[in-house]
């Protein structure tokens, strides 16, 4: 008969930590979710990075903090200073590490330069962190 833990036990060691990665990202996610949301800011941003601030925060705030700021993965508002949007666009598309590669996610791609926009205004200081205010 197989259990579950008997399926997690039988995983290669790169699988399981993926999943105990994800399974960590969606517990601590689900914790702040709260906080996180209630933190509006003032910023008016264009929509480009208004789209850019959701979709990040939709796919990679799990991880990486709704902001960028860093959970569980590294705070990209530090990393993003020295990383081209070509390199951030393979590492999103293709994974790094522990992340998992989001070429499947439609959203994800199509948002990837928006998404970099975003990481770039909160790492030059330009965006606080925080929900900006939705483009009128």
């Amino acid at each position: 008969k197989s259990t579950m833990l008997n399926r997690i036990t039988g995983m290669n060691a790169a699988k399981l930590s993926r999943y105990v990665v994800l399974v960590v990202g969606l517990v601590i996610s689900a914790a702040g979710y709260a906080s996180n949301n209630a933190t509006h800011i003032s910023d008016q941003v264009n929509k480009a990075i208004f789209q850019g601030w959701q979709v990040f925060s939709e796919a990679c705030g799990s991880c990486h903090g709704d902001f960028g700021q860093g959970k569980i993965a590294p705070d990209l508002t530090q990393q993003i200073k020295t990383l081209s949007e070509e390199d951030f666009t393979r590492i999103v598309t293709n994974g790094k590490g522990l992340m998992p590669p989001w070429k499947a996610n439609q959203e994800v791609m199509h948002n990837m330069r928006n998404m970099y926009r975003y990481l770039k205004a909160r790492s030059n200081g330009v965006l606080q962190e925080g929900i900006p205010m939705k483009p009128r």
